[in-house]
């Protein structure tokens, strides 16, 4: 596994994603984004993480493709469908026709996915 191959704070997540960091890794190859909920005791004095959620192939989003990579690059974005958490956006590399590709994944406040957008690229 590679942790830690990107990583992005993504605030206005939830009522309070100041004290929220998503991150990527490799695991078996496909990749996975990590949210890691932290405690509330402030940014950076407490650094302390209390949950966490994976979104990977299948899980979250559509399967990726044998020998698709996902989440070798991440960004947090703004509340895009107005349900007041934030988005990510997520990219992935050596799909099928060995191109990459870019995904945005809608959010819960809790960190689930309510929806995903293959944007094909």
């Amino acid at each position: 596994s590679q942790g830690g191959a990107g990583l992005a704070l993504a605030v206005g997540a939830g009522t309070d994603f100041y004290d929220d960091i998503p991150s990527t890794g490799r695991t078996r190859i496909q990749g996975t984004v990590f949210l890691l909920f932290m405690d509330t005791g402030g940014w950076p004095a407490s650094v302390n993480v209390t949950s966490h959620r994976r979104i990977e192939s299948g899980k979250g989003i559509e399967t990726i493709p044998t020998g698709g990579v996902f989440a070798t690059s991440l960004a947090a974005l703004t509340d895009l469908n107005g349900d007041g958490t934030a988005e990510l956006a997520v990219g992935g590399s050596m799909n099928s026709d060995r191109s990459g590709d870019a995904w945005i994944i809608f959010l819960e406040a809790d960190g689930t996915v309510s929806d995903s957008l293959d944007l094909g690229v």
